[in-house]
């Protein structure tokens, strides 16, 4: 079986910053393709928009994508789908380079085609997948598209109107169309078939995604990185900065802590700052820099030793689709604290792992918080429900469903 993988968010400099260039929901789709390749499977990758000359990493093929190749391969019909489709979607001026980018990009994926692959497999519905799938419906090419979240059904998602209804057009389609479409977990399923109406579908699978994290030696002292004292509890929030992650609430519920508990927990929050410094302006106007730390983004080559050395982990977000900070906290046995109405508690939830948080109040989180400091947690436990979701795991449920498509 002959596999390509599009699109992977991906930086290609050379060996040693590869893995730290990644963005979005890179990591992920880099795991996916190189968990499938270690099953025997050829798997070839192209990159959304990044020029490269080509490498290889680990048994995966990443295709040459350079500036030749998108020139050579160039075709004016593609440049007028990208006008099209700029001017019918008031596309915003600072995303039309890419939209054109990616449409003059479609000469060179047909000829990328010519490889005869048994399969396309595409992540995330978007202005850069869609010209992807166009071709593969005309060239009668099997696709997969998997959902890494939804886009269109959360106002925390800040994506245009327009954008947000290519998400649901593809959905309503898929589902007329019987197009095959997996994603990450059963609560993003019960979204898509609640919009859809309808009680069940064969279209929409469920396959969680997995991880691997193991403790790659890397020195690192965190509580002496930040001055954190030995009677301290640490708990991780991972995950970018941001309106979705909703760490602004995590802080509100920290002062909601009677002073005794404040005194024994420091949160380290993980992740690029996509609010312009919003949450730390706040942490420092409450005078909690001491207890509630920015540490910024974090290589995922040294994120082992941070959950090694953390007693609790913290996922407050407004939506998530999985929540992949969840399952890497578990191979570590660190229990995690989350709220009950996620997408990802139907597929991750075991009582000896996470504790639910009921409602959204800030005062019920608060609560939680110092439940979870007072109860009694199994590491070796948590580390065996983690090998549910394991990268080998999920590389299996991807291959049984390529081979039922």
């Amino acid at each position: 079986m002959k596999i390509l993988q599009f699109p992977v968010y991906v930086t290609i400099n050379n060996d040693s910053e590869f893995s730290r260039n990644i963005t979005g929901y890179g990591y992920m789709t880099l795991d996916i393709a190189s968990s499938i390749s270690q099953k025997n499977i050829k798997v070839d990758l192209l990159t959304q928009s990044c020029i490269t000359s080509g490498k290889k990493y680990n048994k995966i093929n990443i295709l040459k994508r350079t500036l030749w190749d998108i020139l050579f391969s160039f075709n004016l019909f593609d440049l007028y789908n990208a006008i099209r489709l700029i001017i019918s979607n008031k596309i915003a001026i600072k995303k039309i380079p890419n939209i054109i980018l990616y449409n003059i990009s479609m000469g060179y994926f047909r000829k990328v085609l010519m490889n005869n692959y048994d399969l396309v497999h595409i992540h995330g519905i978007g202005y850069s997948t869609l010209p992807i799938i166009d071709i593969c419906e005309k060239k009668n090419v099997k696709y997969l598209v998997t959902f890494h979240g939804l886009n269109s059904f959360s106002d925390s998602v800040k994506i245009s109107k327009e954008e947000k209804n290519i998400e649901k057009k593809f959905i309503q389609n898929a589902y007329k169309n019987n197009i095959h479409v997996s994603v990450i977990s059963q609560g993003i399923r019960d979204v898509i078939l609640n919009y859809l109406d309808v009680n069940d579908s064969k279209t929409f699978k469920v396959i969680n995604n997995g991880s691997n994290l193991y403790s790659n030696n890397f020195d690192c002292d965190i509580r002496k990185l930040y001055n954190i004292n030995e009677n301290k509890k640490i708990m991780l929030c991972v995950g970018n900065l941001s309106e979705r992650k909703n760490q602004i609430q995590i802080v509100r519920s920290f002062l909601l802590l009677d002073d005794d508990i404040k005194s024994k927990l420091v949160i380290l929050f993980l992740g690029n700052d996509s609010m312009n410094g919003k949450l730390s302006k706040e942490i420092n106007r409450l005078k909690l820099s001491d207890k509630l730390i920015i540490c910024g983004n974090v290589n995922r080559e040294n994120i082992s030793c941070y959950y090694e050395q953390a007693d609790y982990n913290i996922v407050a977000s407004i939506s998530e689709g999985f929540g992949l900070s969840v399952i890497e906290a578990f191979f570590f046995g660190v229990p995690t604290i989350m709220f009950e109405n996620l997408d990802a508690v139907v597929d991750l939830y075991n009582k000896d792992v996470i504790l639910l948080v009921p409602d959204r109040t800030d005062y019920m989180l608060s609560e939680k918080i110092k439940d979870m400091l007072f109860a009694n947690w199994d590491s070796d436990l948590i580390i065996e429900h983690s090998k549910k979701y394991s990268l080998s795991s999920m590389a299996d449920n991807y291959i049984n469903y390529f081979k039922e498509m």
